[in-house]
């Protein structure tokens, strides 16, 4: 694994947008889906929109902001999917830590 912070978002971010491809997936008939992201606290007119007026695929949904709304870190956070991309570490110094070479 990476250790470098910005590195860490983007594959924890890769992450979420796969767990939420999974969540669509798990949804046969996309009316469950739009009563699933009303539940979870997007607008009822939002997740109609997103699910049946902009025909998508699923991978291209799972980036839409009501998944990702419905969905969000908070929401992965309160189930227990760790991340370390916001935490500092140890061997992670600043710039002027570093010597100069010029």
């Amino acid at each position: 694994m990476s250790e470098y912070p910005s590195q860490l978002r983007v594959i924890e971010a890769r992450i979420r947008v796969r767990f939420r491809l999974q969540f669509i997936k798990n949804h046969k008939r996309k009316k469950h889906l739009v009563r699933k992201l009303v539940k979870c606290g997007v607008r009822r007119q939002t997740a109609y929109r997103e699910v049946y007026t902009r025909n998508h695929g699923r991978w291209r949904l799972a980036h839409t902001f009501g998944v990702a709304q419905a969905w969000s870190e908070r929401w992965f956070g309160h189930r227990g999917l760790l991340t370390f991309s916001g935490e500092s570490r140890s061997h992670w110094q600043s710039l002027k830590a570093y010597p100069r070479l010029s």
